[in-house]
Formats: structure tokens, C-alpha cells, sequence
């Protein structure tokens, strides 16, 4: 739904565009005016931040970015991942959704497979929305959106565990001790029974 609604305000937006230009870009600014176009944009604003919020890998590939002194290689590998679970997630969202035969000829041949947001259908059938939006979705899709989500988790603890490994190594042999030995120990003392008393 939120989808739907961010996607119908975007096209007001764009629709509206030269009108709001007209009326007020091109005349004296008025308290009213100010308050329509603060309003206006600030939402507009919060969408594009919740999308860019809400992208897969967002904070773990800036954190990797950062720990290997800003490599463009780790970027574009984890960006290449990152772009491409997005392309699918959008392409399911608009080319797989699944039709429904309900009030057709067809009806009788379905297996109440509908895409109809009305509860009543889905209860008459026995299922739910998101069962019906799995049956809908080519088997293709269903595979490899969890497969890039899992490739990119696992590159990232990868790349995250190589860094704690050497930077460990390095540690040792001017002798002193890592980070994560540090906090193994200190968590080690805080689970022991002498922290306890």
C-alpha cells in the first residue's frame, strides 16, 4: 500500500509541476506560498530519504567501504550486489504480480489464485495475501532474490572477518593484543561468576 500511495503523490508531483511554477515560482512569495512549498518538498524530501534508507546493505557496505580505507573495488562489488537485488525487487513489484481470473470465464479453472485485495476472496479460498503473492511470483525470482541477499551477507562477513583476522595478526606481532581478543576477554569477564558477586 505504501508503495502505491508514494507512487500516486510522485505522480501528482510531476503533474503539478508546471502549475505550482506558474502560480508561484513566478510571483512575489506570500506567507501562504512559502508554507505550500515548504510543505510540498519537505515530503517529497522524507520519501526519497526513506527509499534510500530502506535500500538492502545500506550501512553494513559503508561500514566495509570504511574499514578497507575506501577501496572502489569492495564498493563496486557490494554496490553490483546492492543494485541488483533492487532492480529485481522492483521488477517482481511491477512485472510478476499475479492476474486473476475471478468474475471471468476462467473462474473455474482457478485455484482461487487471485490478486484481488479483498479479504472476502482470500478467505473464500483459504489463503492469504502473501501466499497468493509467493504463487504469483515466477520460481526463478523467489530463488534468487534470498540467494543475492545471502551472497552479499555473506561477502560483507567475509571481507569483515579478513580484516579482523589480519588486523589481529598485526597486533600480535608488535606485541600487543587485538580488538576482538580484548572483547572476548572482557565479555569472558563479564560472564564468569566473579562478576556476579
Amino acid at each position: 500500500m505504501q508503495t502505491n500511495t508514494t507512487a500516486l503523490w510522485i505522480a501528482d508531483f510531476i503533474e503539478t509541476l508546471p502549475t505550482e511554477i506558474n502560480a508561484i515560482w513566478r510571483k512575489k512569495l506570500t506567507g501562504a506560498s512559502v508554507l505550500f512549498l515548504i510543505n510540498r518538498y519537505i515530503f517529497l524530501f522524507s520519501l526519497f530519504s526513506q527509499i534510500l534508507f530502506n535500500l538492502p546493505g545500506n550501512e553494513t557496505n559503508e561500514q566495509v567501504y570504511a574499514i578497507y580505507n575506501k577501496n572502489r573495488i569492495i564498493l563496486g562489488t557490494c554496490s553490483i550486489l546492492i543494485i541488483s537485488r533492487l532492480v529485481i525487487d522492483i521488477l517482481q513489484q511491477i512485472r510478476f504480480q499475479g492476474t486473476s481470473s475471478a468474475g471471468t470465464q476462467f473462474q473455474s479453472f482457478s485455484a482461487c489464485v487471485t490478486d484481488i485485495p479483498d479479504s472476502n476472496v482470500y478467505s473464500q479460498c483459504g489463503l492469504d495475501s502473501l501466499y497468493i503473492e509467493f504463487l504469483s511470483t515466477p520460481a526463478i525470482v523467489r530463488f534468487v532474490v534470498p540467494f543475492i541477499a545471502l551472497a552479499y551477507d555473506i561477502y560483507i562477513f567475509g571481507l569483515t572477518m579478513r580484516k579482523t583476522i589480519d588486523l589481529g595478526f598485526k597486533m600480535k606481532r608488535q606485541g600487543q593484543s587485538s580488538v576482538a581478543h580484548v572483547i572476548v576477554q572482557d565479555e569472558f569477564i563479564d560472564i564468569s561468576p566473579f562478576s556476579m558477586i
